[in-house]
């Protein structure tokens, strides 16, 4: 298993795990990760993605990896998912950067 990163425009935005690099190559170009990318916004309020930079895929520096592993340590401990193993083998998602998704209010239930 390697930890991949997704930059766009020179900024480290994703990290996930894959299996190699076609399984990390099929999930950059997976859908709902290019409309995930487009829908939610940085602190800025600027869409992560404008759909149509280049997204650069590449393995994970050191610093990369390391928030990978404590964004997955935290979800096990909230019961997010079951163990690291499982976050290995879902290909977890880490967003390396503060993200919002501007939609989250309009279908709220509350």
């Amino acid at each position: 298993m390697t930890i991949y990163t997704i930059e766009i425009a020179g900024r480290p935005v994703v990290a996930f795990s894959a299996a190699n690099r076609a399984q990390a190559e099929e999930i950059k170009e997976a859908p709902w990760l290019r409309g995930d990318l487009m829908v939610y916004v940085d602190a800025d309020d600027v869409p992560l993605w404008d759909g149509k930079a280049e997204l650069f895929l590449g393995e994970a520096y050191e610093e990369e990896r390391e928030a990978w592993d404590k964004a997955v340590a935290r979800a096990v401990h909230e019961g997010d998912v079951a163990s690291r193993e499982e976050a290995i083998e879902d290909g977890y998602i880490v967003f390396l950067v503060p993200v919002q998704d501007p939609t989250y209010d309009v279908f709220r239930d509350d």
